[in-house]
């Protein structure tokens, strides 16, 4: 069976939650904490903020595309997330005291309201980074396994497109798939058959699951070594409800 390490994990660690076998999270706290040459208690140290980074993250870019059609149809860009993670940043540095000469922070009117067990150790430092308040209900512990019972449907289908390179440089395209394989001359064609693809399969995926209204979005990201370019990969995401509810 595969395991890893979890948020509820160091938890156990910090001693903020104890239902689970505490000592089993302190081995697999230990051999990552080896693996990155640190100790125990800087691995919860590094691990508690890289998750209210995420969750930061992940509200702001709600909130964005919540505000610009452009980025829901569009995604963000690496640099947009730097943007973002620079006004976490100037955040937590303004409660230091440290002078900046910009900022970039961003902040909210929204309240935030949290479910999972691991939530009250997160939103509230989050939530006072945006600026705003947070509310954890009383069975916020189960709240997030009812939700998996009840909520949306959610389904993503992923493109890989190839470029094929000879000696004078790409002669083409192959877009891969989960029902086959496509070639193309050129990017910009390759691009807009992965999209297409991408969220006719996520209709099918959708349909699959008895999702009735569903919301879909996609994105395309490159990867590249300098200026070479070695793949791009275009990713389509349906959000929906389940047709009885």
């Amino acid at each position: 069976m595969e395991s890893c390490l979890t948020p509820t994990d160091i938890m156990h660690i910090t001693g903020d939650f104890e239902k689970w076998n505490t000592k089993a999270a302190e081995i697999g706290g230990q051999i990552i904490a080896k693996k990155f040459n640190i100790s125990l208690d800087q691995l919860t140290v590094k691990i508690r903020r890289q998750i209210k980074e995420k969750i930061y993250f992940e509200i702001v870019k709600m909130l964005l595309s919540n505000r610009d059609e452009y980025l829901i149809d569009n995604g963000l860009s690496n640099s947009f997330y730097k943007l973002i993670m620079m006004g976490y940043e100037d955040a937590v540095a303004g409660s230091k005291g440290r002078q900046k000469f910009l900022s970039t922070q961003f902040t909210t009117d929204f309240n935030l309201v949290g479910i999972g067990a691991p939530i009250h150790i997160y939103l509230p430092d989050v939530a006072a980074v945006l600026n705003t308040n947070c509310k954890i209900p009383e069975k916020a512990a189960v709240a997030n396994a009812v939700g998996a019972i009840t909520g949306n449907i959610s389904v993503k289908e992923e493109i890989e497109i190839k470029p094929i390179y000879n000696i004078s440089g790409i002669e083409g395209y192959i877009c891969h798939s989960t029902e086959g394989r496509k070639e193309f001359e050129k990017y910009d064609q390759a691009v807009a058959w992965a999209t297409s693809q991408a969220e006719v399969i996520v209709k099918k995926k959708g349909n699959a699951r008895d999702a009735g209204r569903l919301s879909i979005f996609s994105e395309v990201k490159d990867s590249k070594n300098k200026e070479i370019l070695l793949e791009t990969i275009v990713t389509a995401r349906g959000i929906g409800t389940f047709k009885w509810l």
